[in-house]
């Protein structure tokens, strides 16, 4: 039987950087992996270190699997390790995954399937640097934090000690009776499927009705943009500017000093080093700024 788990986390949240520890961890099982991108374009499929996987990762872009638009997509994608049966089998949920309709999407699997998948939960990674400025306008985030069974507060290098125990002791107070543990560049201590082991059933108690729909903000919004080309220090200063009113920006550019680069931001700050292999061009924006597309537009 076919063990599949869940990585959840809001958009930089570090969830790749988990995927890739668990793939070192785990590298003596059979692994299958499903990766799902909320924009239009697949990035995070580009950044998993797939030196250790035997099987091709399946690959489900704009939008999130859990909505009715994708749903059955993923059910096709976990049915298609039917002949492969790995072992284990871990799916990265886009940013802004709304695991609510999970329970169904494990019943369609069971009907499809009986007896070759179980569900083993979800873990969701809380940014540690942004979860408090983004928990009370991001009804998200609390879907994806009470469906899952273990919480990693992640970026805790990052984080000064008293502001690290303030989210602790939050997250504690609020879930008393989930796994909270605290990781850094997708390490932590303990082994996840043991912590999973204990509990994998929070998303069945989820209250559906109650993450209905996105919130006040409503759906963010997906698109690209490809900037001219500049030096990348020119493009580092061109997008620092616009990070406070975006989610998330990630992407491949062609600079005229250093070749292509991989750019990485949140509204935390934004990165830039060599891609690991070749993506299309371009970079992936994520807001709730319906102004954004058109002056970003213009870079």
């Amino acid at each position: 039987m076919t063990l599949y788990i869940f990585l959840s986390g809001f958009l930089g949240s570090g969830k790749t950087t988990l995927l890739n520890t668990l793939l070192k961890t785990y590298k003596g099982m059979r692994i299958g992996v499903i990766v799902n991108d909320f924009g239009e374009m697949g990035i995070d499929t580009s950044l998993i270190d797939t030196f250790d996987l035997e099987e091709e990762i399946q690959e489900l872009k704009a939008g999130q699997i859990f909505c009715s638009c994708l749903s059955g997509s993923f059910v096709k994608s976990v049915l298609a390790y039917r002949e492969i049966k790995p072992e284990l089998l871990i799916v990265e949920c886009s940013g802004l995954a709304k695991p609510s309709g999970l329970r169904d999407i494990t019943r369609a699997i069971d009907l499809e399937a009986p007896g070759e998948f179980t569900c083993g939960g979800m873990v969701c990674l809380v940014d540690g640097e942004r979860h408090m400025q983004m928990e009370q306008s991001l009804m998200v985030l609390t879907e994806q934090m009470e469906a899952s069974d273990v919480l990693l507060i992640t970026k805790a290098d990052l984080l000064e000690t008293p502001a690290r125990d303030e989210l602790f002791l939050h997250l504690t107070q609020r879930y008393p009776f989930k796994e909270i543990l605290f990781s850094t560049r997708g390490k932590f201590d303990g082994d996840l499927l043991d912590l999973l082991a204990k509990r994998r059933d929070a998303y069945l108690s989820l209250d559906t009705d109650r993450f209905n729909g996105w919130g006040k903000k409503g759906r963010p919004t997906s698109f690209v943009i490809t900037p001219h080309r500049r030096t990348a220090r020119e493009m580092h200063q061109s997008l620092t500017p616009y990070l406070g009113r975006l989610y998330r920006i990630k992407g491949e550019v062609e600079t005229t000093d250093r070749g292509s680069l991989f750019f990485d931001g949140t509204s935390a700050g934004i990165e830039m080093r060599k891609p690991p292999r070749h993506m299309d061009p371009g970079l992936v924006v994520i807001t709730h700024d319906q102004n954004l597309q058109f002056e970003l537009g213009f870079l």
